[in-house]
């Protein structure tokens, strides 16, 4: 149940413009196939339905749905987030 929360929580992830919106819980896309964004997002979205879910097992959600934590660049520098690729 928590893993199919997370995969609609990621799918359901408003998309922003540029970096800033990464911290006002939206998600980005990178191209056409990458989505990226980060932890705080998502554990909102989730706060309601799991009020006692922690980052770490958030975190290993995420690696189990075939996200990966990495350090692109976007706009003026690079940022944490994890990123997932689009199905196309």
């Amino acid at each position: 149940a928590l893993r199919e929360a997370v995969q609609r929580a990621v799918d359901d992830l408003p998309i922003g413009e540029d970096r800033k919106d990464l911290d006002n819980g939206k998600a980005l896309k990178l191209d056409d196939q990458t989505l990226a964004f980060k932890t705080p997002a998502l554990l909102e979205a989730l706060q309601e339905a799991w009020p006692t879910l922690k980052r770490n097992k958030l975190c290993q959600v995420l690696r189990d749905l075939g996200c990966a934590w990495d350090t692109p660049t976007i706009g003026d520098g690079a940022v944490r987030v994890w990123v997932r690729r689009v199905p196309t």
